[in-house]
């Protein structure tokens, strides 16, 4: 029995292969990379978010600093770079 019998046969006998279903396999290995690979993503914007709220803070510092000081330390410390 060749392999397009067998199809023939199950788009005209089977539910599941009726022209208006569609059938989807995905592997349990691939819908696990899945989870891991978000819960990485996660991870990653959360520890973004963190640094970006320490430079936020730091730069807070900086201009206070500066107000306070009465010298603009950014570009004094650009200059000594």
């Amino acid at each position: 029995m060749s392999r397009t019998a067998v199809y023939k046969w199950l788009r005209k006998y089977s539910d599941l292969y009726r022209s208006e279903t569609r059938v989807i396999v995905e592997q349990k290995s691939m819908s696990k990379k899945n989870k891991e690979l978000q819960d990485q993503i996660k991870k990653l914007e959360q520890a973004l978010g963190q640094k970006q709220m320490r430079i936020d803070y730091l730069e807070k510092v900086v201009e206070f600093a500066s107000e306070r000081s009465g010298e603009d330390i950014e570009k004094k410390n650009k200059r000594l770079s």
